[in-house]
């Protein structure tokens, strides 16, 4: 009997003692009075703590100002366990919101000890709030106005929302569930106001999630764990950031630096936790900074997204950022930056991985991350064409990255060689947008064999690049690379026209062409032979997917006459005749000699410029000291142009035997003029 009687004090203490959940609507839109939201925020703090208490709305009149609640002054804390749902409210949604109860702040406080808010709380166990449309434009101008702040809370939920302005902090709760929200938007879901979410030291957290749940964001999420002493958990995924609601269009009111920013750890490794995040299937568009950047330590998956285009790679965000930013150098957007210990897989094994990277400045860069796996992405249309970086590399944090070369590309085959082991994609680029030597299109994948070599066969796209991936690590994207290390260049000997170019050797492309200064192909062959002066380019690969050699040149070091200003002057009267004006050029101002010869062979002068030449036939030879080289000019032909001459080229002399008369001197004729002998 006794253990009765306190078996029954004790059921009727837990009776009395206990509080039960209350439902609360709301049914008069004014600031204050009964059944006003400010009423039954009171009431539910009143009915404990216990239990989830719910507010709902059945405001009677159904129009926008009907379902407009008008705040003079702020509303009241939030208290714990509370569920504040708008979606019970009668009527249409706000535009393309799911919002259906509007709260509109008509007060601008001059001085407040804290930032001003719609919704304030701390301590709230579990907390939701759905269906609401969070008018705080009226801190439009003001710093640090807040649509949202929670604090030390357990599991908070907010969704269904439309919050044109004042930014939404979450801070040291258990769990946040942020789903189907417009978040600095008018209910149009086209005009925004760039709004920022901060969540700080939240363990659990979903941004979005299953496709349905996905919200709209117009400005950026930054998300920290400063101590990491316990293991964090994030999933970002399914959202909108920077666009309309369509996901198709921007403005330059949606314009961000940076779209999603997460930090863990700081720059020291957690001693009991770390980070597990999964970042996918955004549109993360129109910013000039950085589309997502991840640090700290733990493990990150960021896969099917579209970084500053869609899906299908044909809307370029970039173009809907302000002038300013467009017109400008300083800015280099980069689509993800992973940094400080995280271990990333960018992209992933199946077709839904892939994240669609395009019009940013920089693809992917790393920053003193550890394990960093990029599969399968389509990455083009980049300004400075760097697809992936390894930056930062410090004696700390190094680390050796596999390596991934091509060596041979024909219509039906691609072989190469690779760290051993190592997985090697194989990517092309054949689109008409963009179409150069980036990772566009994936198409296939081989291992390299125990001495690293590996071979496609098939059909081979054009542009092809590669990838290698092994022990976690992905190394850089292949690019045509000419090698002029060993390049070995035979001049031509005074004109001969045997030049030569030889020993280059080239990587990661197919086709080779040298080609003239004309432009002309003039061979296909990597070492080409038997070359005149003139200057020689070695291509590779296609026009978009190709290196070039520079130009090189085989150079002419003859010796050179140039006639064009010559003056001969023919002897006349016992005046003898000259040659001048001739111009004698050689390859870097040889030095040389120079010659005048007679038909006889015989030394006439030794200048370019001669006089006293008798009537005949002279040859110039200029000859180069150092290299040998000589150049003719000539004959030309001195003649007697004025009175009488005599021609005695062709003389005949007969000697004649002691006394007798038989000498004679034959063969002199004469020119001009009569005479007499």
């Amino acid at each position: 009997m006794f253990y009765r009687k306190i078996l029954f004090i004790f059921l009727l203490t837990i009776i009395c003692t206990k509080t039960f959940s209350a439902v609360f609507v709301v049914t008069n839109n004014a600031d204050s009075g009964p059944a006003t939201l400010r009423d039954v925020l009171t009431l539910a703090a009143a009915n404990g703590s216990a239990t989830q208490d719910v507010i709902q709305f059945n405001l009677p009149d159904l129009s926008v100002a009907g379902r407009t609640i008008t705040l003079n002054t702020p509303l009241p804390d939030l208290s714990p366990n509370l569920t504040i749902d708008g979606t019970t409210q009668p009527g249409a949604a706000f535009g393309v919101s799911d919002a259906k109860v509007k709260i509109f702040n008509n007060f601008t406080p001059a001085f407040y000890t804290q930032p001003p808010y719609i919704f304030n709380g701390s301590n709230l166990g579990n907390f939701t709030i759905s269906g609401l449309y969070l008018d705080a434009l009226s801190f439009d101008g003001q710093p640090n106005a807040f649509a949202i702040m929670i604090t030390s809370s357990d599991a908070v939920t907010i969704e269904h929302c439309l919050m044109p302005g004042g930014n939404i902090d979450i801070n040291g709760c258990s769990s946040l569930a942020f789903k189907s929200n417009m978040v600095g938007y008018l209910p149009d879901g086209i005009t925004g106001f760039p709004t920022a979410i901060t969540v700080d030291n939240t363990l659990n957290v979903v941004i979005g999630g299953n496709p349905s749940d996905g919200n709209l964001l117009s400005g950026s999420l930054t998300m920290d764990m400063y101590e990491l002493d316990k293991d964090w958990t994030y999933v970002i995924s399914n959202n909108k950031m920077g666009t309309d609601y369509t996901g198709t269009s921007s403005s330059p009111r949606l314009y961000s630096q940076g779209r999603i920013d997460i930090e863990s750890g700081h720059y020291n490794p957690p001693s009991t936790g770390k980070m597990h995040g999964t970042i996918s299937n955004n549109l993360i568009e129109n910013f000039s900074n950085t589309g997502i950047v991840v640090s700290g330590f733990g493990d990150v998956a960021i896969k099917g997204n579209a970084i500053e285009t869609d899906q299908t790679g044909k809307i370029d965000f970039f173009k809907f950022t302000p002038d300013y930013v467009q017109n400008s150098l300083g800015f280099a957007p980069t689509a993800i930056i992973l940094q400080v210990g995280i271990d990333a897989v960018v992209g992933g094994t199946d077709p839904g991985d892939k994240n669609t990277i395009a019009y940013v400045s920089n693809g992917i860069l790393e920053q003193l991350a550890d394990q960093v796996v990029i599969s399968k992405n389509s990455i083009f249309c980049l300004t400075r064409n760097t697809f992936n970086i390894h930056d930062f590399v410090t004696e700390a944090y190094a680390k050796p990255l596999p390596l991934v070369q091509i060596n041979s590309i024909t219509d039906n085959n691609i072989s190469g060689t690779a760290t051993p082991g190592a997985r090697v994609e194989l990517f092309s680029n054949v689109e008409g947008t963009c179409a150069s030597c980036e990772p566009r299109d994936f198409f296939t994948y081989v291992i390299a064999d125990n001495q690293g070599n590996w071979s496609y066969s098939g059909l081979v796209p054009v542009n092809v690049v590669a990838s290698a991936i092994y022990n976690n690590q992905t190394s850089l994207f292949t690019k045509a690379q000419i090698d002029i290390k060993d390049l070995r260049v035979t001049q031509p000997q005074c004109g001969d026209n045997k030049g030569a170019i030889q020993g280059i050797k080239f990587y990661n492309a197919g086709q080779i062409r040298w080609v003239d200064a004309n432009g002309n192909v003039i061979s296909n062959s990597l070492d080409i032979n038997n070359l005149k002066p003139g200057k020689y380019m070695l291509k590779i690969g296609s026009d978009v997917c190709g290196a070039n050699s520079g130009w090189i040149e085989i150079i002419d070091n003859s010796v050179k006459i140039d006639p064009s200003q010559v003056k001969v002057k023919n002897a006349a009267c016992n005046n003898g005749g000259s040659v001048s004006g001739l111009i004698v050029s050689t390859y870097k101002n040889e030095q040389y000699n120079s010659v005048w010869t007679d038909e006889k062979s015989n030394t006439a002068g030794s200048s370019v410029d001669v006089s006293n030449l008798l009537p005949g036939k002279y040859t110039l030879t200029v000859t180069g000291i150092t290299t040998g080289c000589s150049q003719t000019y000539g004959p030309i032909t001195i003649q007697n142009t004025t009175g009488p001459g005599i021609d005695q080229s062709k003389v005949a002399i007969q000697s004649t035997n002691c006394g007798e008369s038989t000498g004679s001197i034959t063969n002199i004729s004469h020119r001009h003029g009569h005479f007499k002998i």
